[in-house]
């Protein structure tokens, strides 16, 4: 790789670099199409790190690399969500709000995020269509989610909300201000990133990968907290019906087609057995 290059890689991968990443492309613009061994660009380094400030300037100035995929076919999204994996209960609002903000994109808008030349993005949205894609492997951000899911400690209570008795002599206004002051500085956890995904995949969250698991399955597989918050997502927005219809349906068809043989065998009394 360009020595200039690894240099650009390396900014890119450490936070509140984007002065020094502008300037190196700025003096060097081939250097934006430049991939590292696992063909992942430099957008795709922000995006693992949560830099926002560094993904809104390479998306508005450099929006080519948004479709970008690397030898897996990791997305942008795939790899934002991979980088929770280093933050388990001190998300903050602002990358929180981030996640929301892909997870709400209307579906009319999904699937036309193209880049094009002189297009205008706004990065808050610009991975909507990411959100349910799937990778070489079949893995969805959801899945994704799930595999690397980490229950925070001391998750039953709200960080930095403690229970305090009301003060009979502040005001309603003072309340509300303090109210607001706790909304700002709260810190998110992989529970609330859970739930944006599984509110916007609904019944999509029972697809499968190329292993033949779904979300649930790698939940499973991940350990009981990640069990647990997953299918209490589900029941809270109410795809529990949906879960036991396709349960219902999911009877391999080799099964159904044995059965369904059996039962004709028997009728003509081609088996052996007794004839009712």
């Amino acid at each position: 790789m360009d020595p200039k290059a690894k240099e650009l890689f390396k900014n890119a991968s450490q936070k509140n670099n984007v002065s020094r990443v502008k300037k190196i492309l700025e003096e060097n613009r081939y250097l934006v199409d430049q991939r590292d061994v696992e063909y992942r660009t430099v957008l795709h380094r922000a995006c693992q790190n949560h830099d926002l400030e560094l993904i809104n300037y390479l998306v508005q100035n450099h929006h080519k690399l948004i479709d970008a995929k690397d030898t897996g076919g990791w997305t942008c999204f795939h790899f934002f969500i991979d980088g929770f994996k280093s933050n388990v209960q001190k998300i903050p609002r602002e990358v929180y709000n981030f996640v929301q903000s892909q997870c709400t994109v209307e579906v009319k808008h999904r699937g036309r995020g193209k880049a094009t030349a002189g297009s205008h993005h706004n990065a808050n949205e610009v991975f909507g269509s990411q959100v349910q894609a799937a990778d070489n492997q079949g893995m969805t951000p959801l899945m994704h989610m799930c595999r690397i899911f980490k229950k925070a400690e001391g998750a039953s209570e709200e960080e930095g909300e403690p229970q305090q008795e009301d003060d009979e002599s502040g005001s309603d206004d003072s309340d509300d201000e303090g109210d607001e002051a706790k909304a700002n500085t709260k810190m998110y956890r992989h529970e609330d990133i859970l739930e944006l995904l599984v509110a916007n995949y609904k019944k999509k969250i029972f697809d499968h990968n190329v292993l033949g698991e779904t979300a649930i399955a790698i939940a499973q597989r991940r350990g009981e907290a990640a069990l647990l918050a997953l299918m209490k997502f589900v029941v809270k927005h109410e795809l529990d019906s949906e879960m036991s219809e396709i349960r219902r349906l999911s009877l391999p068809r080799a099964k159904q087609e044995e059965k369904k043989e059996g039962e004709q065998w028997v009728k003509r009394g081609q088996c052996g057995c007794s004839i009712s």
